[in-house]
């Protein structure tokens, strides 16, 4: 009997590790189809999350995998999501009359089981060393997506997914269509790279020259890792995105900040380091791809009284109008035109260009409410992994959660990036992490790697 116990429970961690390489393969797929961000590629990616969850579903039926403990302590975002998802089935229900648009909505109600299906596979492999591999699997892939962009605007070959880009060209895009939600991709990556190098860096010891030891702390942590983010922010600069350099600064020295003051110390290490990042990376880099010139663009981009400006300026009375149950999710671009009068031009507008605003008229205040609770659990979840004394990835995962939620506090002001399925599954998936490292201590022996 005792045989038989050990038996199943080896085959218990091996199906585990299946669904956990399913979950990586699915990281690393979406931001290739052009982001995912079309329909047949956004239902493929969906419909796989939605295999794996069946796959688990059958093995926790047939007693091989178990529930993690970690759901009980992430109960409230657990549920922030799943309201969000009750509404959008209520939005799109025939007879209720909620969207404006069914069919849109019933496709972002798919695609929204999607994420919570991520979100709830990934809480079930919290361990230290699955929180690593989740984290290294995302940096790899936003270093690949920098590389594969720069290269192609830098050989003049122009390739998006295997087809020639039919926009943004001479822009860094990587596998993306636009510029902006490429680069908003990066940041997360360059989050999760200073966040390695922040939590790895050490006070140096000894009475070695000034320039010495400066040289050692901007190299600090890995040369490989500094190197990788050099490579980042080249991508970065090199997609022209003003919101999305703006956001790599403000994230940059809000982390850092908050940081510190979590930590309750101010370490000369980390000062040098974010000076390093800032002045090697923003500077010198970008006096060879143009940053010089996005810097002083983006220091009016929040005053920017262009077409995007106009397009919010009349997108306004819709949240009045939908305040309570939204005008259904995915349902702007079909119901704008009926309040874009003379403000905005003849151009077609898809999005508002400012996801708090396009979140509260299609959601509602009920489900855009959810999302700002959601988003509160998740920065105190950073808040706990930061100051755990356990394993540095868990540190790690706290700091790249918290820089990721201050870039896309500040890019989403101007932009849409949370309607990309590359973005968003990417972004939820370091949510995810972020939880496993801050509450997921205590797992049962018989499931440790």
């Amino acid at each position: 009997m005792k045989i038989e116990q050990e038996h199943s429970g080896f085959k218990g961690i091996k199906i585990e590790r299946v669904l956990f390489l399913l979950v990586c393969s699915a990281l690393l797929w979406v931001p290739l189809p052009a982001a995912s961000n079309r329909i047949w590629s956004m239902m493929g990616w969906s419909g796989f999350i939605f295999v794996i969850c069946l796959l688990w579903s059958v093995a926790y039926l047939a007693g091989r995998v178990q529930i993690s403990s970690i759901f009980r302590r992430c109960g409230w975002p657990i549920f922030c999501l799943a309201a969000v998802q009750i509404i959008l089935l209520f939005q799109c229900l025939p007879g209720i009359g909620w969207s404006t648009d069914t069919y849109a909505t019933f496709r972002v109600f798919l695609l929204g089981l999607a994420y919570l299906g991520l979100f709830l596979l990934i809480l079930q492999f919290h361990s230290p060393a699955r929180i690593k591999v989740l984290l290294v699997i995302i940096f790899a892939s936003t270093v690949f997506q920098a590389l594969y962009g720069s290269m192609m605007v830098l050989t003049g070959l122009e390739l998006g997914f295997l087809v020639p880009k039919a926009f943004f060209k001479g822009l860094a895009t990587g596998t993306f269509v636009n510029p902006n939600h490429f680069a908003a991709y990066l940041n997360l990556g360059i989050a999760i790279g200073v966040a390695y190098l922040m939590v790895n860096v050490r006070k140096l010891e000894g009475s070695g020259n000034m320039v010495g030891r400066t040289l050692t702390l901007m190299m600090s942590g890995s040369l490989a890792w500094r190197l990788a983010i050099i490579v980042l922010v080249v991508g970065l600069v090199m997609s022209s995105s003003r919101m999305a350099n703006l956001a790599f600064i403000c994230a940059l020295f809000g982390a850092a900040g908050a940081y510190m003051l979590i930590k309750r110390r101010l370490v000369v290490a980390w000062i040098v380091l974010i000076a390093s990042i800032l002045v090697i990376d923003a500077v010198v880099v970008g006096a060879r791809f143009g940053m010089d010139r996005l810097v002083a663009e983006a220091a009016n981009a929040m005053v920017d009284r262009g077409t995007r400006t106009s397009v919010v300026e009349a997108a306004l009375p819709m949240a009045v109008d939908y305040f309570w149950f939204g005008s259904g999710a995915g349902s702007f671009y079909s119901t704008f035109p009926l309040y874009r009068g003379d403000i905005v031009g003849s151009d077609f507008y898809y999005h508002v260009h400012n996801d708090y605003l396009e979140f509260f008229i299609e959601l509602g205040i009920f489900g855009f409410l959810a999302l700002a609770a959601f988003a509160g659990f998740t920065i105190k979840a950073a808040y706990v992994a930061c100051t755990s004394s356990q394993s540095n990835w868990i540190q790690i995962a706290g700091y790249a959660c918290f820089m990721g939620i201050l870039g896309i506090a500040v890019h989403s002001m101007a932009d849409f990036s949370l309607r990309v399925p590359a973005y968003t599954a990417t972004l939820i998936a370091i949510f995810a992490v972020t939880y496993c490292a801050a509450y997921g201590g205590r797992r049962k022996k018989h499931l440790r790697n």
